[in-house]
């Protein structure tokens, strides 16, 4: 019996504020899939596109009021400008890995304690991928898979962590 499948894919995005509490995303991909497969000898490859629109709106704690906005302005986060995510996955039956590239513009965050703690995430670009391969007819799968590839100092929020590079070895096993 023969079952192998080869994908790949293509994505790109990017966000646009609308004002000071709402983000529009667009985005789309590509995928391409290649079938052999001795069970379905008639199973047609396939060729896949895909877009998206996505609106945010960024209520402060998540509240929604009609009417003027009761919170001062000094408490209103403001979302990045700009947002931008590209990716790129591959898998041929054997090998598999991934490449993807975020970019966040600043950010002002005023969700945490007080204003003397309130102020802006910088913007940051974070690289990530992942390698892998099947062993034993795909009953056994190893990867690596790496966050912040390049150890850039990363805070996604004025009061959150600092991301360094993580690294993960992985062992999938089907039964």
């Amino acid at each position: 019996m023969n079952l192998t499948t080869k994908t790949f894919d293509f994505e790109a995005g990017d966000a646009f504020p609308i004002g000071d509490r709402q983000v529009v995303s667009v985005g789309g991909n590509v995928r391409s899939n290649d079938f052999d497969i001795t069970l379905a000898p008639q199973a047609q490859d396939r060729n896949e596109l895909g877009a998206y629109v996505q609106d945010e709106i960024f209520f402060h704690r998540v509240r929604f009021n009609v009417g003027p906005n009761p919170y001062p302005t000094s408490e209103l986060d403001v979302p990045p400008t700009d947002r931008f995510n590209a990716g790129f996955n591959a898998n041929d039956g054997h090998w598999l890995g991934n490449l993807s590239v975020n970019y966040s513009d600043k950010a002002f965050w005023s969700d945490v304690l007080t204003s003397a703690y309130h102020g802006y995430a910088d913007a940051y670009t974070m690289v990530n991928g992942a390698v892998g391969t099947r062993w034993m007819s795909g009953k056994l799968t190893t990867s690596v898979k790496v966050t912040n590839l390049f150890n850039s100092d990363i805070q996604q929020h004025v009061f959150g962590d600092i991301l360094k590079r993580m690294v993960v070895f992985e062992v999938r096993v089907k039964p």
